[in-house]
């Protein structure tokens, strides 16, 4: 009957309708206890899983890793020092026999040119090596001479007198240098092939 009138008491209407209430909440809360209880038990399956990584796993690998990188380093700097030691046997392997070089020179300087710098370094552009030579020749004609015998030998490509002082007691020092490149003209040479019948 819609609009009779209801005659159960006020009271006893308010304390049903919080029965309903508090059933209602009771049923909401046990809800969403289990569904967290069940999340939570899910969570703690996946981190105790043999394949699940924890904070311990996750830092071991990052000290490996590490380790790696460090390792890495390490190889680099030892590979550039051997790269470095080849190089360097290889220039000392490489170079002519300088003592062929001296003995001219002392030969040209005889007992009319004394030396007191002879120097031979790479060049910059790695393509020979430029000589210093600094000394004293008893007379201007006999530094002459002796540089004239530098640049005649065919040793050097370009033999440069950089200065001779004024004749004194002691002699004319001079400074000359002497660059030591490739022939170009060897470098292009072809070797004849002889052919068969």
């Amino acid at each position: 009957m819609i609009g009779a009138v209801s005659l159960i008491p006020s009271p006893t209407l308010r304390r049903r309708r919080k029965e309903q209430h508090a059933k209602l909440w009771t049923a909401v809360c046990l809800s969403v206890g289990l569904l967290g209880g069940t999340i939570t038990a899910g969570a703690r399956a996946l981190a105790l899983s043999p394949g699940a990584s924890t904070s311990a796993d996750v830092a071991q690998a990052q000290s490996a890793l590490d380790a790696l990188v460090v390792r890495k380093n390490e190889m680099y700097a030892e590979a550039d020092a051997a790269d470095k030691t080849r190089r360097a046997a290889r220039r000392a392997a490489n170079h002519p026999d300088w003592s062929i070089l001296l003995a001219f020179v002392s030969d040209l300087c005889a007992d009319r040119i004394s030396l007191s710098l002879f120097s031979l370094e790479p060049a910059d552009d790695g393509s020979g090596f430029d000589v210093r030579i600094e000394g004293i020749g008893l007379n201007q004609p006999d530094v002459a001479g002796f540089v004239l015998g530098l640049e005649r030998s065919g040793v050097f490509r370009t033999t440069r007198l950089n200065g001779a002082g004024r004749a004194n007691s002691e002699g004319v020092a001079f400074s000359a240098t002497c660059l030591i490149r490739p022939n170009p003209e060897l470098e292009t040479a072809t070797v004849p092939v002889e052919e068969g019948p």
